[in-house]
């Protein structure tokens, strides 16, 4: 019995492992016809030197290393909640998909505050990352997700929770700006930088609203640390990790930025655990009158 459930298990992960590499040949696809930025008009700052490993040549395979270590994690991240997540199986990996690929697509943006290229270049090279992570999604869904009949069914959260893990990361990524002196555009374009920070903000929580349900915890605070370790700032440090492959760049300053994100979205689900354990259970239908 145990050498058939090792057998299970190894083949989901080379099934896994096959739906990764598909992901990756989509995501190579949709971004070699974006030229590098400082083949760009327009920029408003000077460029930053290449990076060390693209001066070596060894851009591409540095490239499809993390990229494999990226999706393999999204995967791997997905069997731990996709049990749990509402919907038939596709509709599951393609929510899953939509909200990490919306977290890369938003990301992106930031690009153009920090370095001074083009939105629509940063734009293209968003929307160039959502299509291989919503495509990773459905696939998992599709070919790795559980028969939802059998599968748990997530708690009810309400929508509200959205914002305590959005103020606290937004007053975190301030806190960043300002005492950390992390990389922003704050002095250049406050207004565009207020507005990034206020809809990656909305967007993490929104995450949180989604996902946390999923999340097999048995109590409020591991499962509002469960969301901001491992299902948010696991991906969101991977995500960090392709800036130094582009350009040299103070690592400290990734760290500082990924670091105050992560702390902050912890603040803010393990306050909107808290207001949730305190809300009015939703009466069960048929049980008034």
């Amino acid at each position: 019995m145990a050498d058939k459930q090792r057998s299970l298990k190894t083949r989901s992960w080379l099934r896994i492992v096959g739906l990764v590499l598909v992901a990756i040949v989509v995501d190579v696809a949709v971004h070699m016809p974006i030229p590098s930025a400082n083949d760009l008009e327009g920029m408003t700052r000077e460029p930053l030197p290449e990076s060390a490993i693209i001066q070596q040549g060894l851009f591409l395979p540095a490239f499809l290393i993390l990229t494999f270590v990226v999706y393999l994690a999204l995967a791997a991240v997905f069997r731990l909640l996709e049990v749990r997540l509402p919907g038939g199986r596709v509709a599951a990996g393609l929510s899953y998909g939509i909200l990490f690929g919306g977290l890369w697509l938003i990301g992106m943006l930031e690009s153009s505050l920090i370095l001074g290229t083009p939105v629509a270049h940063e734009l293209t090279m968003g929307i160039a990352d959502f299509i291989p992570i919503v495509v990773l999604g459905v696939l998992l869904g599709a070919f790795v997700a559980s028969p939802r009949p059998t599968g748990e069914e997530a708690r009810h959260v309400a929508a509200w929770a959205i914002l305590p893990v959005a103020a606290a990361v937004l007053c975190g990524r301030y806190v960043a700006y300002l005492v950390l002196r992390i990389d922003s555009g704050l002095a250049v374009d406050p207004t565009g930088t207020f507005l990034w920070t206020l809809a990656i903000a909305l967007w993490i929580g929104f995450m949180y609203w989604r996902l946390a349900p999923a999340i097999p915890a048995s109590g409020a605070t591991s499962r509002a640390l469960g969301f901001s370790l491992v299902v948010f700032g696991s991906d969101w440090l991977l995500y960090h990790l392709y800036v130094p492959l582009v350009v040299a760049v103070d690592l400290a300053d990734i760290v500082f930025r990924v670091t105050a994100d992560v702390v902050a979205s912890s603040i803010g689900a393990l306050v909107a655990e808290w207001l949730i354990s305190r809300a009015p259970s939703p009466t069960p239908s048929g049980a008034q009158g």
